[in-house]
């Protein structure tokens, strides 16, 4: 087995890259979220 290669390295470079493409969607998007928190408080609230 090479020294190089270490598989670990790129799953968490692969779950890194997930999460940075999820906070670029939520930036991208961010009236979708505030509406989607916005109404999870008001079915938590009773509304």
């Amino acid at each position: 087995m090479e020294e190089g290669f270490r598989p670990m390295d790129s799953v968490r470079g692969f779950h890194l890259r997930v999460l940075v493409t999820q906070i670029l969607a939520h930036i991208n998007n961010p009236t979708r979220d505030r509406a989607g928190i916005r109404s999870e408080i008001s079915a938590r609230s009773g509304e």
